[in-house]
Formats: C-alpha cells, sequence, structure tokens
C-alpha cells in the first residue's frame, strides 16, 4: 500500500534529521489510516503516542475522529469478548 510506504519515509526523515517536534504528524497520519483500514488496537495504541504530542489534534483533526471511532470498536469487542465469556 503506497500510503503506508509514504508514511514510512516521512517518519524516517523527522526521526533522521532530528526534527521530533514534526514527527507525531505522520504518526497521527498513520493512526487515523489504520483506524480506515479496521486496525483499531494498532490505531488506539499510535494515536495515544500521536495526541500526547503538542498540537497533535490541531495538525490533523481526523486524528480525534480515529481516537473515538477505535475507542468506540475496541469498547465493543471487549465487551462482546466478557459477555461470551458470561455466558460460559
Amino acid at each position: 500500500m503506497a500510503a503506508l510506504e509514504y508514511l514510512a519515509v516521512a517518519i524516517h526523515n523527522y526521526h533522521e534529521s532530528g526534527s521530533t517536534g514534526m514527527l507525531h504528524v505522520p504518526v497521527a497520519i498513520l493512526a487515523t489510516l489504520l483506524d480506515r483500514l479496521g486496525r483499531y488496537e494498532p490505531a488506539a495504541t499510535i494515536a495515544g503516542f500521536a495526541s500526547g504530542q503538542s498540537h497533535g489534534s490541531y495538525d490533523l483533526p481526523e486524528l480525534g475522529t480515529a481516537i473515538t471511532a477505535s475507542a468506540r470498536s475496541l469498547a465493543n469487542r471487549h465487551t462482546s469478548r466478557f459477555a461470551r465469556r458470561a455466558r460460559r
């Protein structure tokens, strides 16, 4: 997938240049992409890092949406798992 390759290059370039202040932007985009692909657990983990940076939600408003969607999906998945265990 081309988007993942571009994000890998962007993250690598920011890291190699020492520009850690801007690293959260491609990381936030990665979290949003993973959320859209239905990879909620990795998306939530990466979004936690990206949103913890100073301007994460200002640079990418979609990050807030991705965090909410991932949290909702994970909550539903865990609730279903607990319900199945309770029925046993």
